[in-house]
């Protein structure tokens, strides 16, 4: 029998998106221009000085833009005084003089797209203060060879390294929680060999990351991975028709989208450290009778993740699990399939001591009415989608999160109170519940996802909680009898269309005028918008 031993890569997960958002700057934000104060060292150094657009928020400063086109980009740790705290969204996008970047210490985060298509860099300096680098965030630097990631950073994004076709060596914190896919392009990347599975990592464990299986004529039949994997890495053993066996180790953390995906074994055990699995990861995993889960470290099951297990019949979800995406267990109503808790009329997930912990969806799609176990934990993403007979309910207060779409186009649905123990909300939420006149949030909500309430065309008020910071789009469209909403200066962002299509809206705004984040087309098609009015 053939044996591979793998390790995998550190977990990932989440300083949201909206955790992030919460440190962007906030309402009036002063914009400006400096120049850069660093003299070009060299006579052969060409192009017109570095200016540095800038933004002030609070006790912050962020980078904005860079204009002009020096070999040699030293951005400033300062402005007016004050840190300098993020680099934004394309801030050098395309600046194709620059050679050299020095990113000063205080910078937390570098932003989507920051160095996109700065083609000429060869050198990229980060700083200890650094936790956050954003999709596709150095895509295309061709002639980088090196580049340290310092310990301390949490989050990397997907194609962080993409088309950085020289790229040779990257080293890798072992603080990272969350890391993306398509991260290289790159022949020449130097990683570390283990049993024929090839590792990313640092100098102290070489072994963090398992990047890809370094010959696929291997047909392993057994996967045994290495003692430091924190994280499987996405794909890693896809469509492995002779694995029969595999063992995880402890101490891993995340399992990368589609990991395992139509793999052949029968059973899987889930060590205690394991904190994520990911979109289809298991998908297709047509043997698989067994899955155990140990422990109470487990907090997400991506979409589909078990999808297509068709012969899964024991699974034990532990509490900690706070979201299970889309057509996690899509199969579960087919013979021989996962057996789920019914009680009053839900389709439950859970563990011995709470077999009602994560609601699922209905056993009667034509039901008009429900009544939620008083344990429920989690209202899994898309678990009443289309209820089109129930016109009420309510949410119990051991609730903490409601996932992704989870009440789309409830059409009769009249109205919803958000209980203060809601912590996380998905995108989608009440869009097209066409009945629905009234939402009130009891929770604190620090964003509000794409379509939380548009096409709600009966919705008439609603109160935009002072906790949020993010208004993502199409938040309210083709609300016609939405009369007014207040705006609080908590909102740092507003993205295109997060208010659109709503004649009869009057949105009233504390800020004396929009902060450069708030897109050009944030709000249209409304009746009026008033800045600096006091709620």
């Amino acid at each position: 029998m053939k044996k591979i031993n793998l390790v995998l890569i550190p977990a990932f997960l989440f300083l949201a998106a909206c955790q992030v958002q919460q440190d962007m700057p906030s309402s009036s934000a002063e914009i400006s221009s400096i120049e850069s104060s660093e003299k070009n060292s060299s006579s052969s150094q060409e192009g017109t000085p570095i200016q540095y657009e800038m933004g002030i928020s609070g006790e912050e400063a962020v980078l904005k833009k860079v204009n002009g086109s020096s070999l040699v980009a030293n951005i400033p740790a300062t402005y007016e005084g004050k840190p300098v705290t993020r680099i934004l969204d394309g801030a050098f996008k395309d600046k194709t003089k620059i050679t050299k970047v020095v990113v000063p210490e205080n910078v937390v985060s570098i932003g989507v797209d920051a160095f996109l298509g700065c083609t000429n860099i060869e050198e990229v300096s980060l700083p200890s203060s650094l936790r956050h680098i954003g999709r596709r965030a150095f895509v295309g630097l061709r002639y980088m060879k090196d580049i340290h990631i310092p310990e301390g950073v949490e989050t990397i994004g997907d194609s962080v390294f993409s088309n950085c076709v020289n790229l040779e060596n990257v080293s890798f914190p072992s603080t990272l929680k969350d890391l993306g896919s398509n991260l290289f392009q790159s022949d020449k990347l130097v990683t570390s060999l283990y049993k024929g599975i090839e590792y990313l990592g640092n100098s102290n464990n070489p072994h963090l990351i398992a990047y890809k299986v370094n010959a696929k004529n291997l047909a392993p039949e057994e996967a045994e991975f290495h003692p430091d994997t924190k994280i499987i890495g996405g794909s890693l053993f896809e469509s492995e028709k002779s694995l029969a066996k595999v063992t995880l180790n402890e101490g891993l953390e995340v399992i990368c989208a589609s990991a395992f995906r139509s793999c052949p074994f029968e059973s899987i055990e889930i060590p205690s450290s394991v904190k994520r699995i990911d979109e289809y990861a298991f998908t297709g995993c047509a043997n698989m009778t067994t899955c155990t889960i140990s422990g109470n470290s487990l907090e997400t099951i991506g979409n589909e993740a078990f999808s297509g297990a068709i012969k899964l019949t024991a699974i034990n979800i532990p509490s900690s699990v706070k979201e299970v995406g889309f057509y996690a267990f899509t199969e579960y109503d087919n013979p021989g399939a996962l057996v789920y808790n019914e009680k009053d009329g839900g389709n439950y997930l859970g563990n011995k001591e709470n077999p009602y912990h994560v609601f699922m969806g209905l056993k009667d799609a034509n039901a008009t009415s429900l009544e939620l176990d008083e344990h429920t934990v989690v209202l899994a993403s898309q678990c009443l989608r289309d209820a089109k007979g129930i016109s009420s309910f309510t949410i119990p207060a051991s609730v903490e999160t409601i996932g992704d779409d989870a009440f789309f186009q409830m059409t009769s649905l009249t109205s919803m109170s958000i209980p203060a123990t809601v912590k996380n909300m998905g995108g989608n939420l009440f869009n097209s519940c066409s009945s629905l006149t009234s939402i009130q949030l009891l929770n604190r909500p620090t964003v509000l996802g794409t379509g939380f309430a548009g096409n709600c065309e009966k919705l008439t008020s609603i109160n935009i909680p002072d906790s949020v910071v993010k208004l993502e789009s199409n938040l309210f469209d083709r609300d016609e009898s939405l009369k007014e909403i207040f705006v609080p200066d908590s909102v740092l962002e507003a993205r295109a269309s997060a208010i659109t299509s709503c004649p009869n809206l009057t949105v009233n705004v504390s800020f004396q005028e929009k902060p450069y984040l708030f897109d050009a087309t944030w709000c249209t098609g409304v009746k009026a918008i008033h800045y600096g009015v006091n709620k």
